[in-house]
């Protein structure tokens, strides 16, 4: 899909399926995006929060209603954040969930387009890799957006497309650009980074539609190293990077 397509169909998503409200039909509509919605923020909270000490200005991508911004401005409330999404609507919600609006700048543009003013010492993305074509560029431009040191955490989904040939179901235009975390991991090293972590954010154990199951499994792997297992068990999984 190219990123007009991907535009309009988040704010097409936003009046239609979630009835304008993106966040509590996201991710509060069924126990089990409720429970992707805790992991999520687990994974935040220990891998994120962590690396925010210190940090002045912040890059995010794709802060859609501007559920894991919040998350960011209780740790640094003081830093300046420019937020940066392809859809209109989102940052109308994003604008509406935040209440101290100060210290934050909206832009509605494609990121690849984006030209930041300044450097960042922090950048963050969730759930918005997976939409970019090329990768290489992607990284490219997250390089150039940030200082000597500077920190990058991106959440993106795992591409387990055995489960659409194991039910015998098309994969969504809208999916197919995932990338698997060593592919990611390569781009970024190529492009002058060096590779902290990577762990789950998400999981989903297959087939069974389960809650509880889920939730068990990513406490249980979220803290083990990056294997097989975790491939099988990710619906979504986290990069942290550092520039050199």
């Amino acid at each position: 899909m190219q990123h007009e397509e991907i535009k309009n169909k988040y704010n097409t998503n936003i009046q239609d399926k979630y009835s304008g409200q993106y966040e509590a039909g996201r991710w509060f509509s069924s126990p089990i995006n409720e429970a992707g919605f805790y992991m999520n923020q687990t994974t935040i909270h220990r891998v994120v929060w962590p690396l925010l000490v210190g940090v002045k200005n912040v890059l995010e991508l794709g802060p859609g209603p501007g559920t894991w911004t919040r998350e960011l401005l209780k740790v640094i409330p003081e830093a300046t954040y420019d937020l940066v999404d392809i859809s209109e609507k989102m940052i109308e919600q994003s604008k509406q969930s935040i209440f101290d609006k100060s210290k934050l700048r909206f832009f509605c543009l494609d990121f690849l387009d984006y030209k930041p003013d300044h450097k960042y010492d922090f950048f963050f993305s969730s759930r918005a890799v997976e939409y970019f074509a090329d990768k290489e560029k992607f990284t490219q431009k997250v390089s150039e957006a940030l200082v000597a040191g500077g920190k990058a955490v991106i959440i993106t989904k795992m591409p387990r497309y055995y489960l659409y040939r194991l039910t015998r179901r098309p994969i969504p235009p809208m999916h197919r650009l995932q990338i698997k975390p060593r592919a990611l991991e390569a781009l970024f090293q190529k492009n002058g980074f060096i590779v902290n972590r990577v762990t789950l954010a998400s999981c989903t154990v297959p087939l069974f539609k389960s809650a509880k199951l889920n939730s068990l499994a990513f406490k249980i792997f979220f803290y083990l190293p990056w294997t097989w297992a975790s491939a099988f068990l990710a619906e979504s999984y986290c990069l942290s990077v550092e520039k050199l």
